[in-house]
């Protein structure tokens, strides 16, 4: 204490700072430090002093770590004075604390090195090294991978874990991680999961987001190699007998789409940027990511029918943060690198004209297998089960055309989301779905639920002619009380048949009364669509055309030119 008065009294007199902090501060050595180098100092040879001597006080690894991680250094300061006093400072502090831990590591009691393990961890990467933006701790990945490699069952588990949360250099992490995965001990196996969803967790984090002055950085590239390396890693371990392990797995694979989808978000809006190639540049770094997902393809489609509720959800949703950078990148990534731009104006390809129908997989039989196991989901016991296939089965869109059976028999699942996703899905097959289904999804629209009757309009709408068998019973939605679903059914309608035979153009030409205005709008669009058939609504149209509404008023008179064609009857 004696020596803490005396540094704090010289402090005084060089600070340019109340006489109040000359008094003695707690007995956080830490904290002490802090206070040095958070004062303005006239004579900066006094605030090295102060360091050096603070420094050497500090006693113990908590205290060592506690002075690195202070955000008050200013090693990497824009004032190269004060830099050149708190660089070589810190890298003194950076030694003396890497002393301390490798003696715990290496020659400590397992209590202790579990201690500095946890601490260790705790760091991660909340602060970069000295001269560096890797992580404080990275440097002591060999330390772990030799602690990983011990016959201690709690000490290596622990390390495992460590090692995916102290920014570790990938061939260390890797070597560690890929043995482990496969070892005898499940505990092993189940740490080094840990440690892999940690590892990318993070890094998924970092490269989102805008990096933080004293922060860990990971650039774009280093995330495309880490994920590439560990969705492989995970990838095998989908195939793990414990659940927990294939949980993991799905959840490390999940982190690296979902970035994937984020990044590209981020970028698609290229034509407001300033720099209009960014997006290309953006999708060229991120296709050796998409491909390896490709390349997994096989494994991700076979999780989707796992017999773990969590793996089948965790799947689903890496297959649908996937969708736009199928639709982005893998055919720009079948196009020769010097022809990725448009030959004739030497524009960027638009996403928008990029093919959205490129499967996961090139291997239609391992898809098809995966259906057959989805679709025999859809009659389990378990309602969880049923709803999970239900989502993977729309995640995998027109692949799922066998699978029609089993969701038509879903459409009376007592439960309103199984009935609600089966009709959704069974509507994106379109008119390939056919009439039979037309049938069974128009005894949907006296659903009791809102948004089933609702989309199984929109099912119906989308069927187009297929869903004339349906025609009756959409007449007679034009009934409900509910605008919404009149407004559906008018639009499903416009979609089926010959006009000329229409059977609902007297329910249609009734709508030209609806008090809700959409609705009318939409029965004057629909009944100009009929054509000369359609010739009862010609008086009502009449008058639409002295509506005060202009959007009306256009409906009618585009109807009417339609209806009252010449040369038709």
């Amino acid at each position: 204490m004696q020596r803490r008065l005396v540094l704090l009294a010289f402090a005084a007199m060089s600070w340019d700072m109340p006489p109040l902090y000359a008094q003695p501060p707690g007995e956080d050595p830490a904290q002490e430090i802090r206070l040095i180098l958070k004062a303005p100092f006239r004579d900066l040879g006094a605030r090295d002093r102060l360091l050096k001597a603070q420094i050497e006080a500090l006693d113990g690894v908590g205290d060592l770590a506690r002075a690195l991680v202070l955000r008050e250094w200013r090693d990497q300061d824009q004032d190269h004075r004060v830099a050149a006093i708190d660089l070589p400072n810190r890298i003194a502090l950076a030694g003396r604390f890497e002393h301390a831990v490798r003696e715990v590591l290496h020659q400590g009691d397992n209590s202790s090195r579990l201690a500095v393990l946890s601490l260790l961890a705790e760091m991660g990467t909340k602060t970069h090294g000295v001269g560096t933006k890797h992580g404080i701790a990275r440097g002591f990945g060999p330390d772990l991978l030799q602690l990983v490699r011990s016959r201690e069952t709690q000490l290596s588990a622990t390390a495992l874990r460590t090692l995916g949360q102290i920014d570790p250099g990938a061939d260390v992490a890797l070597t560690a991680f890929s043995a482990v995965l496969s070892a005898e001990d499940p505990n092993l196996r189940l740490a080094a999961a840990d440690g892999l969803v940690c590892w990318i967790r993070w890094q998924a984090q970092l490269a989102t987001r805008s990096s933080e002055p004293d922060g860990v950085e990971v650039s774009w590239s280093t995330f495309v190699a880490t994920g590439q390396a560990i969705v492989h890693l995970a990838a095998r371990g989908l195939a793990a007998e414990q659940p927990e392990i294939r949980r993991r797995c799905a959840q490390a694979i999940g982190y690296v789409a979902t970035a994937l989808h984020t990044r590209l978000l981020a970028t698609r809006s290229f034509e407001a940027s300033e720099d209009p190639d960014s997006f290309q540049r953006c999708a060229e770094q991120l296709v050796p990511l998409m491909l390896v997902l490709k390349d997994e393809g096989p494994a991700l489609l076979h999780a989707l029918a796992d017999a773990d509720g969590e793996v089948r959800y965790r799947i689903g949703w890496v297959l649908e943060d996937l969708v736009l950078p199928r639709e982005l990148l893998l055919p720009l990534a079948q196009r020769p690198p010097g022809d990725r731009t448009n030959s004739a104006s030497g524009e960027i390809i638009r996403p928008s004209s990029f093919s959205a129908a490129v499967s996961l997989t090139d291997d239609p039989e391992a898809v098809q297998g995966t259906v057959q196991v989805l679709a025999v989901q859809l009659s389990s016991a378990d309602l969880e089960a049923r709803r999970s296939a239900m989502d993977n089965l729309e995640n995998l869109g027109q692949d799922a055309s066998s699978a029609i059976p089993a969701l038509v028999g879903a459409l009376n699942d007592p439960d309103k989301f199984v009935r609600w996703g089966a009709t959704r899905i069974l509507g994106k097959f379109g008119p390939a779905a056919g009439e039979v289904v037309a049938l069974r999804l128009a005894l949907l629209l006296t659903d009791s639920d809102l948004d089933v009757r609702l989309a199984a309009v929109a099912a119906l709408e989308r069927l187009g002619p297929a869903a004339q068998p349906a025609t009756a019973d959409l007449c007679r939605t034009l009934s409900s009380t509910d605008a919404e679903l009149r407004l559906a059914a008018l639009r499903a309608l416009r979609t089926i048949g010959d006009p000329d035979e229409h059977e609902a153009i007297a329910e249609v030409s009734l709508a030209l009364r609806d008090p809700d205005f959409r609705v009318r709008l939409t029965a004057a669009q629909v009944l100009g669509k009929f054509g000369p058939a359609a010739r009862e609504a010609v008086p009502t149209l009449c008058q639409f055309l002295q509506d005060s509404n202009f959007e009306l008023q256009r409906a009618a008179s585009e109807a009417l030119l339609n209806i009252l064609r010449p040369g038709k009857k």
